[in-house]
């Protein structure tokens, strides 16, 4: 059974890349169970084709936790660990209670799922968004960023995470890159973060407005247009994911603060020193 994870900052993309990956995989004949690990719950709501009923913290005693597992049209499994309101609690209880739950009914066997999918909130420094490697449900994890500060700054932190949780049986898949048409060097910028995290840039995806007309219809871009470039980059994705052997993959080397803080700074110097792009007067008029 392939146990994958996708962490990342939230609004990089890692929601619309890990259910278009549950949704090839269910398409190529695999059972798959996608949990989605963010109080919104929102992360099945483009493979239900609407938001989930019920999440796991919803569930209380007498009821059993199996509610909350709810079949998509495709067949693929979804649960929503869910969470308190903004303001009110630990934003990362829902992600314990359900990895509990899941151990102790033992929803993830070997003979249940062929893939799990895991998408995780991963810009919050919260022992609760960790639960999933903690109870070594996780083999691969992948970290959607982009070439932004931030997303840069999170992606170190959730490498720091698999370092610690490594001897539980997780191990660094590598990074998705997840960046704006309008952003020169991106590619530059993400394959040197990844050379100094020892690890590699798995895919690098750029925005597609298919993407955001099949979310608008609640639709994963792989079922919404089957023939896209977008689709056939995930589905490649897809492949890579699965083809990795997670015992070969190297622990990462997370960077120093003040060592990320450089890179940044130069990253940005090395920009500010290209040549501007010619300016474009079609359509002047003096």
């Amino acid at each position: 059974m392939e146990r994958l994870a996708l962490f990342g900052k939230g609004g990089g993309g890692k929601s619309t890349i890990s259910t278009n990956l549950s949704y090839l995989y269910a398409a190529r004949g695999l059972r798959v169970l996608h949990v989605g690990c963010d109080p919104k719950h929102d992360s099945t709501l483009r493979l239900l084709g609407e938001r989930a009923r019920i999440n796991m913290v919803d569930i209380v005693a007498p009821q059993d936790p199996r509610q909350a597992v709810l079949r998509s049209p495709h067949g693929i499994d979804c649960v929503e660990t869910g969470g308190p309101l903004p303001g009110v609690g630990c934003a990362g209880r829902g992600v314990i209670l359900t990895m509990e739950r899941f151990e102790r009914l033992h929803l993830i066997r070997d003979d249940a799922y062929d893939v799990v999918i895991f998408d995780v909130l991963g810009d919050i420094v919260c022992g609760g968004f960790a639960a999933p490697l903690r109870h070594g449900f996780v083999q691969k994890l992948a970290i959607v960023v982009s070439d932004e500060p931030m997303s840069l700054f999170a992606a170190n932190s959730i490498a720091r995470m698999v370092c610690t949780y490594a001897k539980s049986g997780v191990s660094l898949a590598g990074l998705i890159g997840n960046c704006r048409l309008d952003v020169p060097g991106a590619a530059e910028v993400l394959r040197g973060f990844a050379t100094r995290l020892g690890t590699t840039v798995l895919a690098h995806l750029k925005g597609d407005p298919l993407v955001r007309h099949a979310e608008r219809v609640n639709q994963t871009v792989a079922q919404f247009a089957p023939d896209a470039p977008v689709t056939a980059a995930l589905a490649r994705l897809a492949d890579t994911l699965r083809g990795l052997d997670a015992a070969a993959l190297p622990l990462p080397t997370p960077i120093d603060d003040a060592v990320l803080d450089r890179f940044l700074h130069d990253t940005e110097a090395a920009r500010d020193a290209r040549p501007a792009p010619p300016m474009s007067h079609a359509g002047h008029r003096g």
